[in-house]
């Protein structure tokens, strides 16, 4: 799944992962919101700064639709 990331502009402490390239689906009261990049993610795959990696990533933007934290990715991302 390509997985979009975003950190807000008001708390860049906080870091959403969307399956929504646009970032619509974003919480409004933590914009505005800048697109960091985009991460080809599989089960079982890494991410850095994630405890529990791409499963829990892809389980919760499959649940909920995007997965909002305080986890800020500390490795580069795709911006392409």
């Amino acid at each position: 799944m390509l997985v979009f990331v975003f950190q807000s502009r008001k708390d860049t402490t906080i870091t959403c992962y969307t399956a929504r390239p646009d970032g619509a689906n974003l919480p409004a009261n933590l914009a505005p919101w800048r697109k960091l990049g985009a991460e080809d993610q599989q089960p079982g795959g890494h991410i850095a700064g994630v405890p529990h990696g791409a499963d829990t990533v892809l389980a919760v933007i499959k649940a909920e639709g995007l997965l909002v934290t305080d986890i800020v990715p500390r490795v580069a991302i795709r911006t392409g």
